[in-house]
């Protein structure tokens, strides 16, 4: 039967249940199997995260993920509070949705002033400003929804696609930590890189102002050897170049050794 939407049916709960479903399925779990089977029967018999979001977006009756997306967007936007909105805006570059994002910014435009969080990930590089005038430390601090610093929303949001690096160089220029990085649940460190480059088992695009974000990221002394983000890379597409970029910009005193080791 045809799942239904409810409280519960956001974006991001969604995809935490998709992780469980996913990590069943990887530990064996006859029922979790026995359910993929049921939604798509032409699931891979070792599927990844992307495949099983596919598969959930079947239990509610849609084509895929991307428009299971789409059909919650309205129920989202339907009476839901500012603070709801806000967290939807700072989610959207992990387990959000950017269109629904777009369209919560653009109905709702005092979601980008509620603080330096959703002013980087916004783009209004004038409140970023002002807002580190006022109070430098806010450049380290962590916050939102996710408890990220405001460079890692910048790093992680595709909202932007014009004045993230500027943003990104006047937090920096502020004290904003470019070893920034969290674990994913997985035991994965996600670093700013990771954010930029995108991709992954989510296929999440590269940031509109990626090679640049990436660039700055390591003159300011992220390590260029980010194993998320390499992973991340090589299973969209077959495109070397973010590999290139990242062993370009290894010391070439250490980074043999280093690469052997993955």
């Amino acid at each position: 039967m045809t799942r239904q939407f409810s409280a519960r049916s956001k974006p991001q709960l969604l995809k935490q249940e998709a992780r469980r479903w996913l990590q069943a399925l990887r530990q064996g779990d006859r029922e979790a199997h026995e359910r993929l089977r049921a939604a798509w029967s032409a699931a891979p018999e070792q599927p990844t995260l992307r495949d099983v979001l596919h598969a959930l977006a079947r239990e509610y009756g849609q084509v895929d993920w991307r428009a299971l997306l789409g059909a919650l967007e309205a129920v989202v936007l339907e009476g839901a509070t500012f603070t709801e909105h806000v967290d939807a805006v700072l989610r959207h570059g992990w387990d959000g949705d950017r269109a629904l994002a777009r369209s919560i910014v653009a109905r709702h435009a005092a979601v980008a002033s509620d603080s330096i969080f959703t002013a980087a990930i916004c783009g209004d590089i004038d409140r970023v400003r002002h807002m580190l005038a006022q109070d430098r430390a806010a450049a380290v601090q962590t916050g939102g929804t996710l408890q990220w610093t405001a460079l890692a929303y910048v790093a992680y949001g595709r909202l932007d696609e014009q004045r993230a690096v500027d943003i990104a160089r006047l937090l920096l220029d502020a004290g904003a930590d470019p070893h920034f990085r969290f674990d994913d649940g997985w035991g994965n460190a996600f670093t700013l890189i990771t954010g930029a480059i995108g991709l992954g088992e989510g296929a999440k695009p590269c940031h509109t102002q990626s090679a640049e974000l990436v660039e700055l990221f390591i003159a300011s002394g992220a390590d260029p050897f980010d194993t998320q983000a390499l992973y991340n890379s090589s299973i969209v597409h077959d495109d070397p170049s973010w590999t290139d970029l990242l062993w370009r910009r290894c010391d070439p005193a250490t980074r043999v050794a280093m690469w052997s080791r993955i």
